[in-house]
């Protein structure tokens, strides 16, 4: 076997070439197959951002510090699971309050009726989270024709408004499926292409659709962020914009549950309409959003 091997490789190397690489394959498919089976990550998530990558970052976004400040923002809306009085809520609300026209959508509800709904073999904080960003964003379209939309984690503070307000136009000027508004890394590492986190960013109509379509096994295995970066590659800010304050992410389920129970509705203000969660008989985490506008 051996001594036929090393003829054909002799004789017609591109050949052997051909069936090692052929032989790779195999081997990372039935890698892939596993690490799904298993809700892990596998190699072949990130081939395609991976290849396209370094031809991405010789094309990087031009500064947009030239642009009009006053030019239209997209909505903002702020998701938040942290109670009203928790400090980095506080402190991020305050930042972009006095700035920019901004809703606060609370995830409490979705992420709690993950807990009856979710179909991956364990909970993990990344897959409830994926949960209510699916949640959120099916409303969000339900109730605005927008071509795209900024969404904002409860722990990011505002650094620099007239920044952030030039990004995100240009973001939605040049029509771009999903920028991200934080810079990951710092300034000794300069990079123009996204790699992670939901902190800051502009997502459009399309890719928010492809969010909420996102197969069950993708959910289960891959963080929300991590998936948007397989997607890719997108690009990311290289201006500090914004800041995410350290001390990590924050669910108080069981403070919610209890909350839910005594008083049985939790209401959402989006935009122009108010909405309420209303859990029916049998279960606190049974119920949906109804909406009425003002």
């Amino acid at each position: 076997m051996k001594d036929c091997l090393a003829s054909t490789c002799n004789s017609a190397p591109w050949l052997c070439i051909g069936m090692l690489a052929l032989s790779a394959l195999a081997t990372l498919a039935v890698l892939h197959r596993r690490a799904q089976i298993n809700e892990r990550q596998s190699p072949l998530d990130f081939v395609k951002a991976s290849m396209l990558a370094p031809f991405y970052a010789m094309q990087c976004p031009a500064s947009s510090s030239a642009m009009s400040a006053s030019c239209p923002m997209p909505r903002v809306f702020m998701i938040s699971a942290r109670p009203e009085d928790d400090g980095r809520r506080i402190r991020s609300r305050l930042s972009w309050a006095s700035r920019f026209d901004m809703t606060i959508i609370n995830t409490t509800a979705p992420s709690l009726e993950y807990n009856r709904r979710s179909k991956c073999r364990t909970i993990t904080f990344s897959n409830r989270l994926f949960y209510a960003y699916q949640s959120v964003l099916r409303t969000v379209l339900a109730n605005y024709s927008d071509p795209g939309f900024i969404f904002l984690e409860d722990d990011v503070v505002l650094a620099d408004a007239e920044s952030f307000r030039k990004e995100a136009c240009r973001a939605a000027e040049d029509r771009r499926p999903f920028y991200s508004l934080w810079r990951a890394l710092p300034v000794s590492q300069p990079t123009c292409i996204y790699a992670h986190g939901t902190c800051a960013f502009y997502i459009n109509k399309g890719m928010m659709q492809q969010l909420i379509a996102a197969p069950r096994d993708v959910q289960c295995r891959l963080p929300i962020d991590i998936y948007i970066a397989s997607t890719g590659p997108w690009y990311s800010t290289q201006e500090q914009c914004v800041t995410h304050e350290k001390g990590g992410r924050y669910m108080k389920l069981h403070h919610a549950a209890t909350a839910l129970n005594e008083i049985g509705v939790v209401r959402v203000q989006l935009g122009s309409g108010a909405f309420t969660y209303r859990p029916t008989r049998g279960s606190v985490l049974r119920g949906a959003l109804v909406g009425q506008s003002k």
